[in-house]
């Protein structure tokens, strides 16, 4: 996993939101049991629907697959680790001029040993 690229209300629509509501949405996402297959262009996302804003947990595979491996079957629910650590609290991206328990989000590639890697991203918008 490298560095997070953490969103601000620069980068287009995105709210503040809370790490508890980040989880729910994580966990929601997880309680799925998505199988990212090898060529879905669009991946999945769930969303957890907060006061004001909605959450998104989302995931797809990285537009660039450069040593990454072969695109396989990579599945994702609450019981692996990979799931659920997938949005660790260092990804969270912490909103770094207010309060470290508030976020406006971020992205990262996630890189499985040897399948293929996913794009992982994590953000709100306001409802």
């Amino acid at each position: 996993m490298g560095g997070a690229y953490c969103f601000t209300p620069a980068d287009g629509n995105y709210v503040e939101f809370t790490q508890s509501d980040a989880q729910n949405a994580v966990s929601a996402f997880c309680s799925k049991g998505y199988v990212l297959e090898p060529g879905n262009p669009s991946g999945y996302a769930e969303g957890y629907d907060a006061t004001g804003y909605t959450v998104i947990a989302a995931a797809t595979w990285a537009p660039d697959q450069t040593g990454c491996g072969t695109e396989q079957d990579f599945p994702f629910n609450e019981d692996s680790d990979s799931c659920l650590a997938g949005w660790s609290t260092d990804f969270y991206c912490v909103n770094e001029d207010g309060s470290e328990t508030t976020s406006y989000g971020g992205a990262y590639v996630l890189k499985p040993s040897g399948v293929g890697c996913i794009l992982v991203s994590l953000y709100a918008f306001s409802t």
